[in-house]
């Protein structure tokens, strides 16, 4: 970090920068960073090094169950947080989906990854910071009513993927949407919960 944060700092003097950590699990990996990052500025500033007016928001990824169930504590010393699905499903229902022997359970409507996003997206919401969604699961119109309904507002998608994301958010009322997670998230069964996102349409 001892390198990246000053290159990320003087690239930040050219345009806007947000920076993103990956793989955190406590408040206090995030609080360590950011006193790294202040450091690491101070230093640039000393040396005459153009940087921008002001520090760069310092985001957690939100990848593994330990951040999740960790969101409020997280949310308190983040600027935002990114929801990194592809790894929170493979680590909260300890599926390689790589591995073609068990990609087949590979679910992101498991009701337990489904309630870390909602734990994840409130107390994001209780802290006032904003959440985006990366991954195939925000990139798949099939969860979108789900995931705005359950508070999501920002995805961030490849751009083959876009257009589709960008349609079906347009084709949907957020009152609708809202009820449809609520739907959902009343559920227990992952087969009653696919029957349901797939009968929504998509």
């Amino acid at each position: 970090l001892t390198d990246q944060f000053p290159a990320m700092l003087r690239a930040g003097a050219i345009g806007p920068v947000r920076i993103l950590l990956p793989m955190v699990t406590t408040a206090e990996e995030v609080e360590q960073a950011a006193q790294l990052l202040r450091r690491c500025y101070a230093d640039l500033k000393a040396e005459g090094k153009p940087v921008p007016a002001t520090l760069p928001p310092l985001g957690t990824m939100i990848e593994i169950p330990a951040a999740a169930l960790s969101a409020d504590s997280l949310a308190a010393v983040s600027d935002f947080f990114a929801l990194g699905t592809n790894d929170l499903v493979q680590y909260t229902v300890a599926i390689d989906r790589g591995n073609d022997q068990v990609a087949a359970l590979y679910n992101p409507l498991n009701p337990a990854v489904l309630r870390l996003i909602e734990f994840t997206l409130e107390a994001a919401r209780r802290a006032g910071i904003p959440v985006s969604i990366c991954g195939e699961m925000g990139a798949d119109p099939r969860y979108t009513p789900l995931l705005l309904g359950l508070g999501l507002r920002e995805f961030s998608v490849g751009s083959a993927a876009l257009p589709r994301i960008k349609q079906r958010i347009r084709s949907l009322r957020l009152d609708d949407a809202q009820a449809h997670a609520r739907q959902v998230m009343d559920q227990y069964d992952p087969a009653q919960i696919i029957g349901i996102v797939e009968q929504y349409g998509g």
